[in-house]
């Protein structure tokens, strides 16, 4: 998780970002299909809202 006083970098930070979130996505994984299909199809959709944000905040 993000700590509350780290400075937010609209670009510099994404892939990182991303990485620990499919690492941590994995860590938390079963081995039941569903549930990684569930997974990461959550991973996938709070990514992109964070990119979309990112870039709300890099317009600003």
């Amino acid at each position: 998780m993000k700590q509350k006083n780290e400075k937010i970098q609209p670009f510099g930070g994404v892939v990182e970002s991303c990485n620990y979130i499919v690492k941590q996505q994995i860590h938390n994984m079963e081995n039941s299909y569903t549930k990684k299909t569930i997974t990461l199809k959550f991973a996938k959709s709070s990514f992109n809202s964070y990119l979309k944000f990112q870039l709300i905040l890099a317009i600003k």
